[in-house]
């Protein structure tokens, strides 16, 4: 995000674009994980259930 800011401030540059698309792609993939994370035990609990 920051980056963004100063690509908007500072002008285009492409130190700041590699920065940007590898802090965006970090992010991603560590809210990717998260969500699959917290969602999988559920999923996996609610297959286990008796009767289903």
């Amino acid at each position: 995000m920051i980056s963004l800011v100063e690509l908007s401030h500072q002008g285009y540059s492409e130190a700041l674009m590699r920065v940007l698309i590898t802090h965006f792609l970090k992010a991603s993939f560590i809210v990717g994980a998260l969500s699959i994370g917290l969602s999988l035990p559920g999923i996996w609990l609610y297959s286990k259930r008796p009767g289903v």
